[in-house]
């Protein structure tokens, strides 16, 4: 009888190849939803910002009908950038030759168009790309052949929509941002486990932990993954009191979406989304956006503050650890620690994801 191994990791190449790299940047996050902010940077007619994704810029707006776009900022006439940081415009004009566009993307004007045969401003509107907005979190797909976000994780759509139904309403608060030197998937996949956490995150299951977005009971804490979306839950502790001053248990949950984003419903009705974007194999800007349905208080600031340098800060060497082993060719690629519980302690998290990767990079 044959007996059952240990699931393997992926390939180590696969953290440190320049050339794995720029694939999955074409076929991973050129096509998957990839959040670009709250709806409150662009609430009002003529608002924008910036961004890019997949190495693609793009202008996100509030056109003067009140509706959202994603344009690629990139002139239609000879390639400039027509945009850049954020604020609030009807108008894009490109600094090269002073061709004018609407926030919706369309041409009103090109400098000697009346006199070139043929010249029909019409046809030479800013590309577009996909853009939604799930309560409040703005996202976009470069890939025109794309299902809607809805279609594709519709349960965790209505989940997010049913814990926090006013989070569209929230203002943005704090950022907390590292560029860590390690590949974007060691960074994920980290996220994605908690085998680490009680070596590493000492107080993430300490009732003491909860004022920086940690203190949850071990024995409530799971992940279940459901294709390209991943729930972490738990009991937090450090709810509210009751009549007798004894804590009430608040839920902790985390939302992951593939490949690269996560919302946690902390507790005090805060909320914090996180990315990971990739920059280079061994290099990922990561940041975690606060937003409250209120001005931030004094005590607001200090969870971000022990957020900060608590569990954010303690996951930073173990992550660019692993990218320097990766490197080693004393490194084979080793076991993936699934238990058949889905315990705490269990990667069956990373699992998903390994698989997730492997099925796009085909």
């Amino acid at each position: 009888m044959s007996q059952t191994l240990p699931k393997n990791t992926i390939d180590p190449s696969s953290y440190t190849s320049e050339t794995i790299f720029s694939k999955e940047l074409d076929q991973i996050f050129a096509r998957s939803w990839q959040y670009v902010g709250h709806v409150c940077k662009v609430q009002n007619p003529g608002d924008y910002f910036v961004v890019d994704v997949a190495g693609e810029s793009l202008i996100i707006t509030r056109s003067s009908d009140n509706e959202l776009n994603a344009l690629f900022n990139v002139c239609a006439h000879r390639a400039s950038r027509i945009a850049s940081g954020e604020g609030r415009k009807t108008r894009f004009v490109c600094p090269n030759h002073a061709w004018c566009y609407d926030n919706k993307g369309e041409l009103l004007r090109a400098v000697n168009a009346d006199k070139v045969p043929g010249m029909n401003i019409k046809n030479y509107s800013l590309s577009r790309c996909a853009i939604e907005e799930v309560n409040g979190l703005l996202f976009v797909n470069l890939d025109s052949n794309a299902d809607p976000i809805y279609s594709s994780v519709g349960d965790m759509v209505q989940e997010i929509q049913a814990a926090l139904p006013q989070l569209a309403d929230y203002q943005f608060a704090h950022r907390t941002e590292v560029t860590m030197r390690a590949n974007w998937k060691v960074a994920v996949e980290n996220f994605s486990e908690c085998y680490h956490c009680p070596l590493v995150h000492k107080s993430f299951f300490s009732s003491r932990g909860s004022t920086e977005g940690g203190g949850v009971d071990a024995d409530s804490y799971h992940i279940e993954t459901n294709g390209i979306w991943q729930r972490h839950h738990g009991i937090a502790y450090g709810g509210t009191v009751d009549e007798s001053g004894a804590e009430q248990s608040e839920d902790f949950v985390v939302w992951w979406l593939w490949p690269n984003f996560a919302v946690q419903q902390h507790p005090g009705n805060m909320v914090n989304v996180r990315q990971w974007v990739p920059v280079s194999p061994d290099e990922t800007y990561v940041y975690v956006d606060w937003f409250l349905p209120r001005d931030a208080t004094e005590q607001d600031q200090k969870v971000f503050s022990e957020h900060a340098s608590g569990v954010f800060a303690e996951d930073i060497p173990i992550i660019e650890w692993v990218q320097q082993g990766l490197k080693s060719r004393g490194y084979r690629g080793g076991p993936l620690m699934i238990d058949k519980e889905g315990s705490v302690l269990s990667e069956h998290g990373v699992a998903e994801i390994q698989e997730l990767w492997k099925a796009s990079m085909v």
